[in-house]
């Protein structure tokens, strides 16, 4: 099967914003780094700690593979050019194209040798789920919209399931990995687990590799060099905001996405209509474990359906199961997740809703009013009971001394200055 490889795309509103966000998320990865080696180097001094063989074997093998690891991962980041951004760019407007949180370096980062290291079937099972769903006309162009380090997309155009494969995440380490293993490249990278079988499983130099030859699946043998070509671009860019024209889009996949983006997935649902042309597909795998449990857009599988009928699509086929989510060989822990697959057509246009952003106007327009919340509110009375907690620390006074002093200043029985202070400290030795 012929694999053509595209150049990389780059698509941000500002590619050196999200540069330079990058590079701080990397310094940060080094910086944590660093703290590990030097708390191990702290921690086998034998003038200071009485440490095991054992123990010191382990610290030793955890200063190997945290070197290994961060050198393996700064190459994996070297055609980003992230060290070459400098530039003075305020951060108002840093807030306004802000790459979430929730990523950073190793975000994901285990995918990666399930995707391309593990021997488990994990990969296997993802493609059976997705060809219960899968439309039977031929699908050519293919968005995948967080596509990680490459192996669901890797593994349909095995199954000669799409041709022409569009790859879009926001993480430049995952896609760098993509990128490599569908040129072919074959390398070597270190993971480290928390919860080891043994202490020879607490970390593994992993060599990554795309499938061998006798992989699972009966329709993923290529017979010829006859088989359609392959093409592959990978999309550094924001998956969210859909850097994509207005009703361009045939085929669209959502891996494991829709539940870990910051935006309400109705919001989302209407942009990516906005998006597709009428008729298109919108195919989801993945399971609904939103992030925010407490928030009113943690939808149920009834809920999404609901909504997806809203958004001018008509489910066409869909698809439940039980899977193994990230079993490590070398772990002693495994995770199972009820994951939903649905295949939709659009029948409806929408009008796109605004970009996403992940703050409120008025942090990213400096001159606007900020809004009297309750929340905030709530923040200001807390905070000032706190400081006065703090501000009667002296080295002298005791807990009862200090109720003393907020049943006069804060107007407060014994019983309750007693137990905001106990549940006051309490709460500082448990974080």
């Amino acid at each position: 099967m012929p694999i053509h490889i595209q150049p990389q795309i780059t698509l941000f509103k500002d590619v050196s914003l999200a540069k330079i966000q990058w590079l701080n998320k990397l310094n940060k990865y080094r910086t944590l780094i660093d703290h590990k080696l030097h708390k191990i180097k702290v921690d086998s001094n034998p003038a200071t700690h009485q440490i095991s063989n054992l123990t010191k074997k382990r610290f030793e093998l955890m200063t190997t593979a945290l070197k290994s690891q961060k050198n393996e991962i700064q190459l994996l980041l070297e055609p980003f050019k992230l060290e070459n951004i400098f530039q003075d760019i305020s951060v108002a407007k840093v807030l306004a194209e802000r790459v979430p949180s929730e990523q950073h370096v190793l975000s994901y980062f285990n995918n990666i040798f399930r995707d391309w290291a593990w021997s488990t079937n994990e990969n296997y099972v993802s493609l059976e789920i997705l060809k219960k769903v899968w439309p039977s006309s031929k699908t050519e162009e293919l968005i995948v919209l967080g596509s990680g380090a490459g192996r669901l997309a890797y593994d349909l155009a095995l199954n000669k399931m799409a041709t022409d494969f569009k790859l879009v995440d926001i993480n430049p380490l995952l896609l760098s990995v993509s990128q490599k293993m569908w040129s072919g490249e074959s390398f070597e990278l270190t993971e480290i687990n928390e919860f080891p079988l043994t202490q020879d499983n607490k970390k593994k130099k992993w060599a990554l590799k795309t499938p061998d030859s006798d992989f699972k699946s009966t329709e993923s043998k290529i017979e010829s060099e006859t088989d359609s070509e392959i093409n592959v671009t990978h999309i550094w860019g924001d998956a969210i905001n859909l850097p994509f024209k207005a009703e361009s889009l045939t085929s669209i996949l959502t891996p494991w996405f829709i539940d870990i983006i910051p935006e309400d997935f109705f919001q989302f649902a209407k942009r990516l209509n906005s998006r597709m042309r009428d008729g298109a597909t919108w195919i989801n795998f993945g399971p609904l474990g939103f992030g925010s449990p407490e928030r009113g857009s943690s939808y149920t599988k009834e809920e999404i359906e609901q909504i997806l009928d809203l958004a001018g699509f008509k489910i066409e086929a869909s698809e439940e199961q039980f899977m193994t989510y990230l079993h490590s060989p070398l772990s002693s822990q495994k995770r199972e997740e009820k994951v939903l697959a649905w295949r939709a057509k659009k029948i409806k246009k929408m009008v796109a809703p605004k970009d996403f952003e992940n703050y409120p106007s008025w942090v990213t327009n400096t001159s606007e009013a900020i809004p009297l919340s309750p929340e905030f509110q709530n923040i200001a009375s807390q905070s000032q009971l706190e400081l006065q907690i703090l501000l009667s620390i002296d080295g002298r006074r005791s807990i009862t001394d200090i109720v003393k002093l907020m049943t006069e200043h804060l107007k407060l029985s014994d019983s309750d200055a007693t137990t905001i202070l106990l549940t006051y400290f309490s709460n500082y030795f448990e974080k």
